[in-house]
């Protein structure tokens, strides 16, 4: 699959699993911003980005995204790994 010039990992399950429930049924996932980029969930209230990565690149590109939803709730979310 590519996207933008660049191959893009497909998404695994629990990843697809977060952000289904992090939309909850008034929401929905996959919501396109300006700039050929896209939020992992997006509610009536809220815009949530589901962040796996854990590089400091990957959350300065989730928090670019949410500050440019336009939503006054802004939720990123930064799964713990347990050692």
């Amino acid at each position: 699959m590519k996207n933008g010039g660049k191959s893009a990992m497909s998404e695994s399950d629990s990843h697809r699993r977060a952000k289904s429930k992090a939309a909850g049924q008034a929401g929905r996932t996959e919501a396109p911003l300006r700039g050929n980029r896209r939020l992992d969930a997006l509610t009536p209230r809220k815009a949530i980005e589901i962040e796996r990565s854990g590089t400091m690149a990957g959350l300065e590109k989730a928090a670019k995204r949410l500050k440019d939803s336009g939503r006054l709730q802004k939720v990123l979310q930064v799964p713990q790994n347990k050692k």
